[in-house]
């Protein structure tokens, strides 16, 4: 019980860290103190907010975040597939980040189907 409360506990202040920092970049970004690199402090700033959602959402239900968290890592995954295969994607070896791209979309989609699989199954 003890550390139930205390999980949930540090799980907000952890939501409410990532959250006050990606708000703070979308206003920095809004009131114009950005002057280059705009759209990538923005989408900074958005991931930041996503990315505190499920913690935020976890002291109160914990399926829920548990959605949310998959939800999120699925358009992470998607993105990071639009980003590396994105023609004007500039790197060393873009083969192998198209590679770990690939990889990580397919490992998190036959996680996923594992567990709904294996939810469906147990009576």
């Amino acid at each position: 019980m003890f550390l139930s409360k205390v999980a949930k506990t540090i799980s907000l202040v952890i939501g409410i860290v990532f959250a006050l920092l990606g708000s703070s970049m979308i206003a920095m970004v809004l009131s114009g103190v950005v002057v280059e690199g705009g759209h990538d402090a923005a989408a900074f700033g958005t991931g930041m907010v996503l990315v505190a959602l499920p913690f935020l959402i976890f002291p109160f239900s914990a399926h829920l975040a548990r959605l949310l968290g998959v939800l999120l890592l699925l358009a992470l995954a998607a993105v990071m597939l639009w980003l590396v295969f994105n023609p004007d994607f500039a790197a060393a070896y873009p083969a192998m980040y198209q590679v770990g791209a690939i990889a990580f979309g397919v490992l998190l989609t036959a996680r996923v189907g594992l567990a709904l699989r294996d939810k469906h199954t147990q009576p």
